[in-house]
């Protein structure tokens, strides 16, 4: 039975982030997560620009993960100064901010919960202080093997 969003949508500050988590509970339908079928874009277009779709790739036996972004989102290409389309995250973070992103999308891979963040981080020499939804989804609902990331600028920064 999937669990409640309930203190989740409370620590959620930006609109926009808050919205989409419930959009993102609705798609669940009694489910620990929805499917990437689920979404069609043209339904969450008050947050497209937000939204990162990243694949979860395991290496078979060793349990390492990689993380390939299928779609960065503009909003967030914005406010990092970087498009990660088509890359691997360590291929685009530095190591630090290759690590934070690792542990904090691996909580949400192993634990199929959605993680919330407000970060201030340096990237690529500039100082960004941002709010982060990581929501899991599935292929097949068999497990988590894609993340959707919601990320908006920290508006109480």
């Amino acid at each position: 039975m999937a669990r409640s969003i309930e203190g989740l949508l409370a620590r959620v500050r930006h609109p926009t982030l808050k919205r989409m988590v419930t959009f993102w509970d609705e798609k669940r339908r009694g489910r620990d997560w929805p499917l990437r079928a689920d979404f069609d874009p043209l339904e969450f277009w008050f947050a497209v620009g937000y939204v990162s779709l990243i694949e979860v790739i395991s290496a078979p036996g060793s349990g390492a993960r990689r993380y390939f972004f299928r779609l960065d989102g503009t909003r967030q290409v914005d406010l990092f100064g970087v498009d990660f389309t088509g890359k691997f995250l360590d291929q685009v973070a530095d190591a630090e901010g290759t690590r934070v992103a690792e542990e904090s999308y691996g909580a949400v891979v192993d634990q199929g919960e959605p993680q919330h963040h407000v970060r201030q981080v340096d990237f690529h020499d500039r100082p960004i202080q941002y709010e982060i939804a990581i929501l899991p989804l599935s292929k097949t609902g068999e497990g988590v093997d894609m993340l959707m990331t919601v990320v908006t600028r920290d508006e109480e920064s």
